[in-house]
């Protein structure tokens, strides 16, 4: 997580090497839902996590908590592979929605989820 992250819009999610790893075993622990390991995909190079997808259920819905890919194996499609992969797990579980979230600034990430049929929502307004 933190070497996909780093550099990146989204860098201040991660923040440092442990927070990354706090993300993620707050993500399997249940901060962000119940997680949901059986929609979830980890990708691995030569035994090294290389992209992964962490999804929960959160409200009641599938939250793709997570997706990220390691900086050195971006643009490959895997990304991609991985979304398919929970769109299809969330099928099979009888699932016919899957929510994210995404900084405006992450254009590559909305561009990804643009192209797999994402429709962004309206913001609820904070007043």
């Amino acid at each position: 997580m933190w070497n996909a992250y780093r550099g990146t819009p989204d860098e201040e999610d991660a923040g440092s090497p442990e927070g990354a790893a706090r993300e993620v075993l707050l993500t399997l622990n249940g901060e962000y839902g119940t997680f949901l390991p059986d929609a979830s995909f980890l990708i691995e190079d030569g035994g090294r996590p290389v992209a992964a997808a962490l999804v929960t259920i959160d409200r009641g819905l599938p939250l793709l908590a997570f997706l990220f890919t390691a900086q050195s194996h971006g643009g490959r499609g895997l990304g991609r592979t991985l979304v398919e992969a929970v769109m299809h797990a969330l099928a099979l579980q009888g699932h016919d929605t899957l929510t994210l979230a995404v900084t405006r600034r992450n254009h590559r990430a909305r561009h990804l989820y643009k192209s797999l049929g994402f429709t962004e929502a309206p913001v609820p307004d904070s007043t």
